[in-house]
This record gives structure tokens, C-alpha cells and sequence, in this order.
């Protein structure tokens, strides 16, 4: 009880200390350990301790229940779309697994990331179902490829933070509208120079997105959990909304300590992007989950 109250309250000091803020990411178990303990020290008779732990447990409850409640973002004529996001993990060799899921799904758009030089090779069969991509590939996690069943204009950015660390900004022409997506892959916050330049990846990310007209996805492990201050001040400068809600949490890393998933794997949407549907799909050999996520455009 008191480590899970203890990470409660840390999750939202974020601000303060580097640390702090990757407690924000394990909200529903906080919410699960304070919930079983709340039982656990009323049948025993333990009122004030029970009520202590219940208060906790609402607490993270109340940050959880928004992902169960979405507002309607309207209604599209227009045949949807699938985009596949999936951080396919460097020294993952599950190559044919990952072809067979993309077949399997037959997204219009894939968005990879942690694409190396071996890993482009072994999925190159997939340029004959989409024959329009950018790539940029490094020998380390950052690679990233967005690949396309329609014609597209599309660059690779780095300037994002003050290390190499690529993103793909391409837009796309269908059924006579522009759709802007935007793949991207921030450092994970495991010390305080890949703090500091993850939440200026978020920064600059939000600045851009709140620059662009028209339709816009932007997807990629943010390496933040939906909790953390910093992306919710993401979401709010950018003027995205997160696709994730009214479908629930879908944690999606790390599949090798189920107990500790979270969700640090996000596709956001500009004001005239439908979601119908999201989903996180199966194991695939890496450390994280496939997003799959349907939608159409409004009519402008």
C-alpha cells in the first residue's frame, strides 16, 4: 500500500525531478494494489488505514475513467481508413510475424519504428502492397519508416531535439483531401539528457502540429504514459485530441513484464479526423504492442 500511494502522489511531481514523472505511467495498478488493500484492511477491521487507501484508489480511478468515455467526433461519409503503428523493436527478429500482421490487417498506412538496415531488408516485401514510403534507418532504436498505399510528399526531420533523432512528416492526397501524418519516436525518459530532449521532441511536435491546416495524425511511441504532465501539455499546445478515448486504456509496452503495461504507444488526431475504432493488436516478438487504429476524414 504505502509504494503504490508513494507512486500516486510522485506521478504528479513530474515537474520536479526527472524520476518522478515515469511514475505517472503505472496508474492502473496503482489503482488495482489500492483497491485490493482497501478490502483487504476493511475486513480487517483496519477503517481509517481501508479509507486511506480508498481515497488513492479514486484518485487514479478518476484519471483512468476518461478513456472510457469519448465524445462523439462526428460522422464521415468516406470509406475508412487504418493506419498501423508499431514499434517493432531493433533486436526483434520476428520478421515474418510482422508481415503476416500487416497483411492480415491491410492498413492503408504503416508507421515503424526501430527500423534498422536488417530490419528494412527483411520487410521489403511489403513496397508491393505500399508502393510510396520515406525511411530514415539507424544501426540503433531511432530508425523510422511511414510507408503508403497513395501517393504522398514526405520528408524526414530532425531538428525536433539536440540529438539525431528522426521523425517523417508526410502528407498524403485522398479522395481529394490532405491528410498530414506525422511518425515519431522521442527518447525514453531513463535519465535527465533523454528527459530533457523527449519533452522538447513533445514541445517542438506540438508547435508544429498546431502549425498545420488540414487533416492530422500523428503516431509513434512518445515514450510517455497518457498520465504525465508533459503529455498532457502536449495534447493541449498541440491541438490534437488522443484517439485513445471512448475505446479505454490499451497499454501497450512492455510485453515482457505484463504487470507493468502501460500505454506509451499514441496516435493523436486533428479536429476532422473520425475515429471508428483502435485498437492495440498481438505479440509480435517485441517489447511492444501494434496500434491499429480506423478512421475517416470530415467533409471540409
Amino acid at each position: 500500500m504505502f509504494l503504490a500511494t508513494l507512486g500516486t502522489v510522485a506521478g504528479f511531481l513530474g515537474k520536479l525531478y526527472w524520476i518522478l514523472d515515469n511514475f505517472s505511467a503505472f496508474r492502473v495498478q496503482y489503482c488495482f494494489v489500492l483497491s485490493v488493500c482497501a478490502v483487504i484492511l476493511g475486513v480487517g477491521k483496519r477503517y481509517k488505514m481501508s479509507a486511506l487507501a480508498f481515497v488513492f484508489a479514486m484518485l487514479n480511478l478518476v484519471l483512468i475513467l476518461p478513456f472510457y468515455f469519448g465524445e462523439d467526433a462526428g460522422h464521415s461519409a468516406q470509406e475508412p481508413l487504418k493506419l498501423m503503428m508499431f514499434n517493432v523493436n531493433t533486436w526483434n527478429s520476428g520478421y515474418d510475424a510482422v508481415l503476416d500482421y500487416v497483411k492480415e490487417v491491410d492498413p492503408d498506412f504503416v508507421a515503424l519504428l526501430e527500423l534498422n538496415p536488417v530490419w528494412w531488408r527483411n520487410i521489403e516485401p511489403l513496397l508491393e502492397r505500399y508502393p510510396y514510403y520515406e525511411k530514415r534507418l539507424h544501426s540503433d532504436n531511432y530508425g523510422v519508416a511511414f510507408l503508403s498505399k497513395y501517393p504522398m510528399n514526405a520528408e524526414v526531420v530532425t531538428g525536433l531535439c539536440n540529438l539525431d533523432v528522426p521523425s517523417i512528416i508526410a502528407d498524403v492526397e485522398y479522395d481529394e483531401q490532405k491528410l498530414t501524418v506525422i511518425t515519431t519516436h522521442p527518447l525514453p525518459p531513463v535519465g535527465e539528457l533523454y528527459f530533457t530532449n523527449r519533452n522538447q521532441q513533445l514541445e517542438n511536435l506540438a508547435q508544429l502540429a498546431s502549425s498545420i491546416e488540414g487533416n492530422i495524425i500523428l503516431a509513434g511511441d512518445l515514450n510517455t504514459a497518457p498520465w504525465s504532465v508533459f503529455f498532457s501539455e502536449f495534447v493541449d499546445d498541440s491541438g490534437l485530441r488522443d484517439s485513445s478515448r471512448g475505446f479505454g486504456v490499451q497499454p501497450s509496452w512492455p510485453t515482457m513484464v505484463p504487470f507493468l503495461y502501460t500505454p506509451i504507444d499514441h496516435c493523436l488526431v486533428s479536429e476532422n479526423v473520425v475515429i471508428h475504432d483502435r485498437q492495440t493488436g498481438p505479440d509480435l516478438g517485441s517489447d511492444h504492442l501494434p496500434v491499429v487504429v480506423e478512421f475517416s476524414l470530415l467533409d471540409e
